[in-house]
């Protein structure tokens, strides 16, 4: 995934697709908006999140899954 274009982002998506029946400044200010929102809140988010599960949630997790690694995890 592209990071830095919010353009290649998923959510940006249907802004490529809007109906023929909203005017060309309506399709300019819905996308300037989308964009300004896609980088100032939710690939920054999205990086955050990848970063998280990369550098703390990965290394901390068990190498095999299953609840037998947990204390009590064996019992029934």
């Amino acid at each position: 995934m592209d990071w830095q274009d919010p353009t290649k982002h998923g959510f940006y998506r249907p802004l490529k697709k809007m109906p023929g029946s909203f005017t060309d400044a309506d399709k300019q200010r819905l996308t300037t908006a989308a964009q300004e929102s896609l980088e100032a809140n939710v690939l920054p988010a999205f990086r955050r999140f990848r970063d998280f599960l990369q550098k703390e949630y990965g290394p901390a997790s068990f190498e095999q899954v299953g609840a037998w690694q947990v204390p009590n995890g064996g019992e029934t």
